[in-house]
């Protein structure tokens, strides 16, 4: 791979510390700014791997209730590694948020890696990470405290080692074990990994077909007996070939391409249009780079999978971020004779990216933002609520059974309470149940007829229910809804009267509850009836 004609009229003996380190420090001030805006309040998504990881700590295993496997968890490594931190009796919110902005600023080092293995240098090998710092869903994924950065890391690291691989064979053994590492963090790991192989074994031009299976048969031998141990270790112990958040949420249908179209579409105006500047070296083949064949081999393919699994709910395009390393790389290496042609020297060269990379992000963050403002800039009403819901549970008996929408925060916080999920994420008769057409992404299976079934103390829902639910009762109202809690009417303890719920009504219809909840793994059957939105 040839050098393009240098852009800066420097050496690297005068590169700046803006040059050397700005990206990471707009990456780091960026993302933590964001977590600022959302008042320190995370993606809910993430308090869930925070109790399985909690309860693997305790030794209770990796399940949401104790004594009940559900899968409910896409992240396995990712749980693992948290669970050392809760193994210390660290709260970990902010382990979690370090963790993220670490792999974060490794993706970036891994960028400057494949720049200077390009031969760049100076403004030129920073210009990739410049873009990638300044797009909103990186900047977010920075301080998600989920596990997008990490799996994006080793992503970067396996396709670098495997292009490196071509040259020193040894390092073919370390791109296996970061593709095996990558499976592991996140299910969509053996998708890359087939990619990967696929365009070395077809697209790489060096040396025979045969000599290229030979070299590459052993990585895909890793990586599939990974594959294959996970599930079965999987189906051993809670049942299901899959994790019970696939059932929940793929659904391969029309409307669902729509949806996902939909996604792909907000994540392009968010500044994810910045992957296609490279598209065009496509058409010339003395251009072709290993990362570009890479780059938009994966791209194609990885956003044909999320159409037709229907995209995500919109929390910041998170995804996607494992695509944007390695595509901007193709498109920094395709701008780099736009910068050349400038001369400009070493300050007003960086000073240009400067102004280029705070223009991406304030043209990206308002439709980042529009796409979901409960996960991005937190307004005082959600914190509000959110403190209001902590007090509400603080004050339930502790061994109260209560169903929750959105378990994740209230799961987390409140780990001695049994929590019935009532948007299927761990709970498997609500995952396996047939959707309700027209209903929300990734919440589209709810049955209120199961959950009232099951008897739960107490119900807190994110949407109105129908009502009178027979045996509940409106109980806790917020300042905005459509948070609701309602509670079983036929029965009063002492502690019902310390949540400052008055209720007139003291019915004993039944023996004052054990709170202990029903056996789970034998669910109730029940008419299915969905929310109405």
């Amino acid at each position: 791979m040839t050098a393009p004609r240098a852009l800066l009229n420097v050496d690297d003996k005068r590169a700046s510390l803006l040059t050397r380190f700005g990206p990471e420090l707009v990456a780091v001030a960026l993302g933590w700014w964001m977590l600022l805006q959302r008042r320190n309040l995370l993606v809910d998504d993430a308090y869930i791997s925070f109790r399985y990881a909690a309860n693997f700590a305790q030794g209770h295993g990796l399940v949401w209730n104790v004594g009940v496997p559900v899968e409910g968890y896409t992240c396995l490594l990712w749980v693992l590694l948290l669970s050392l931190f809760a193994r210390l009796g660290i709260d970990l919110t902010w382990p979690a948020v370090l963790l993220s902005t670490v792999f974060g600023l490794g993706c970036l080092q891994l960028q400057r890696s494949v720049m200077r293995a390009a031969g760049q240098r100076g403004v030129r090998e920073a210009w990739p990470c410049l873009l990638l710092a300044c797009l909103p869903s990186f900047a977010h994924a920075m301080t998600s405290a989920m596990e997008e950065t990490c799996f994006a890391f080793f992503v970067v690291l396996a396709i670098h080692l495997l292009v490196l691989g071509r040259a020193t064979p040894r390092r073919r053994v370390w791109a296996g074990a970061a593709f095996a590492t990558a499976c592991l963090i996140r299910p969509e790991g053996p998708l890359v990994a087939a990619v990967a192989l696929g365009v070395e074994l077809f697209f790489s031009g060096e040396g025979t077909f045969k000599a290229r299976l030979r070299a590459l048969f052993p990585i895909g031998c890793v990586v599939a007996l990974v594959v294959l141990t996970h599930t079965a270790l999987r189906y051993a112990y809670y049942g299901y070939p899959f994790p019970n958040t696939f059932y929940a949420k793929v659904i391969f249908s029309r409307v669902t391409v729509e949806r996902g179209a939909t996604h792909l579409a907000n994540f392009l105006l968010a500044g994810g249009w910045l992957m296609l500047l490279g598209q065009s070296e496509l058409r010339r083949p003395s251009t072709l780079t290993p990362w570009l064949i890479h780059g938009y081999a994966l791209a194609v393919v990885y956003c044909l999978y999320l159409l037709t699994v229907g995209g995500d709910h919109p929390h910041w395009f998170r995804f996607y971020v494992p695509l944007l390393p390695l595509t901007l790389i193709a498109a920094a290496q395709r701008t780099h004779g736009w910068w050349s042609r400038l001369q400009l020297n070493h300050w007003l060269g960086a000073g240009v990216q400067v102004v280029c990379g705070s223009v991406l992000w304030f043209a990206g963050l308002p439709f980042s933002e529009a796409t979901e403002p409960i996960v991005g800039f937190i307004e005082p009403h959600i914190e509000k609520l959110m403190f209001d819901i902590d007090k509400f549970f603080d004050a339930v008996p502790r061994d109260s059974f209560c169903a929750v929408a959105a378990i994740g925060h209230v799961g987390y916080r409140h780990l001695h309470l049994h929590i019935l999920d009532t948007w299927g994420l761990t709970d498997t008769h609500i995952a396996h149940m047939q959707v309700a057409p027209n209903a929300k992404f990734g919440h589209d299976k709810q049955d209120l007829t199961y959950v009232a079934s099951m008897k739960p103390d107490y119900m807190y829902l994110l949407a109105p229910a129908p009502m009178p639910v027979p045996g509940y009762e409106f109980c806790w109202p917020t300042d905005d809804p459509p948070a609701v809690v309602y509670r079983r009417t036929f029965w009063l303890t002492p502690e019902d009267a310390s949540l400052g719920v008055p209720s007139p009504r003291k019915r004993f219809l039944e023996p004052p509850p054990t709170c202990r909840p029903p056996n789970f793994l034998q669910p109730v059957q029940s008419t299915t009836q969905a929310l109405p939105r």
